[in-house]
């Protein structure tokens, strides 16, 4: 652990949905912890937001898209007026820069895809890479874990999904070349009747598998992976956060580190370079108070071992 930073105020709502928090405008911090500018307010107007997904920043706007509506709004970064907004189709959950163009992991059961190529502020879409075979037999998969994750390397896209144990490799066309199985050593195992596990309830169906929330590459090559094991009990939602590290040729990897995290508070996840940021959310008295841990991710004392299946997964 690096340090620790207070925030200002609490981003986050109460408003909880099938593990995903929910929020109504994106702080701006600078280094030291200190708020310097707000970006949305809550609402469904122009400019304003009802629930914060994947965004990012160039160097004169800020792109926040609404958490599975598949809008985009666009900010000014300087003073954080709002200049216009965009309509995808589908759950948007993550995001990665191509370029001139955005990449988003884009679950879109209606036209089969997981990914969208975005030229940035134009209509010029591409939709590639095919949804899982597994969401396909399993109709309340989907639903239940929509979330894409994706990286970029050379010439190639990582794509990671939410409710399948393994990542697939593709071109820029969406062509897949490569399926990378990721073991679970720590972590739920994933089920063996996938049909029987995704019956029930919302939030039964949650806490059947352990769900990749995030897709990470260093500047090294390798890549971490974020899978959170939920439970659900007496209506309230626990999760325990693992992270697992990918080599840069795909096929070994130092498997489910937990991080320790506090079970009273809403631990979420954000990753620049080799630093892993936690932000945390407590309720102290009549008050929240929201802390960001900065850490560094090491694979020493964990064995690598090799991500090909065996017989099936």
């Amino acid at each position: 652990m690096n340090q620790s930073h207070d925030l200002l105020a609490n981003p986050f709502d109460d408003a909880m949905r099938e593990g995903c928090v929910r929020s109504e405008s994106v702080l701006r911090l600078d280094r030291s912890g200190r708020l310097t500018r707000t970006y949305g307010t809550k609402g469904k107007g122009s400019g304003e937001i009802t629930g914060i997904g994947p965004l990012f920043a160039t160097e004169s706007r800020v792109y926040v898209s609404s958490s599975g509506t598949g809008r985009i709004l666009r900010y000014s970064k300087a003073d954080g007026t709002t200049t216009g907004s965009y309509q995808l189709v589908g759950f948007l959950s993550s995001v990665a820069q191509d370029g001139e163009y955005t990449l988003f992991g884009n679950y879109a059961p209606d036209r089969g895809t997981t990914v969208t190529r975005w030229r940035r502020d134009s209509v010029d879409l591409g939709h590639m890479v095919a949804i899982p075979a597994e969401y396909v037999a399993s109709p309340a998969l989907g639903p239940t874990f929509p979330g894409v994750h994706v990286a970029t390397f050379g010439d190639s896209i990582l794509v990671g999904f939410m409710g399948a144990p393994y990542l697939v490799v593709s071109d820029r066309s969406g062509t897949v070349s490569d399926t990378v199985f990721v073991p679970s050593v720590r972590r739920k195992t994933y089920p063996s009747d996938l049909e029987k596990a995704m019956q029930g309830s919302p939030s039964a169906r949650v806490g059947q598998l352990s769900a990749l929330f995030h897709l990470h590459r260093r500047p090294d090559g390798q890549t971490v992976l974020a899978y959170y094991d939920h439970d659900m009990v007496d209506g309230v939602l626990s999760s325990r956060p693992f992270l697992s590290l990918l080599s840069r040729d795909r096929r070994t990897a130092c498997l489910d580190r937990e991080m320790v995290v506090s079970q009273d508070s809403r631990a979420l996840m954000a990753f620049s370079g080799d630093t892993i940021f936690v932000l945390e959310s407590q309720v102290e008295a009549d008050q929240t108070r929201s802390t960001i841990t900065r850490y560094l991710l090491s694979a020493e004392g964990y064995d690598w071992v090799s991500t090909k299946p065996k017989g099936g997964h």
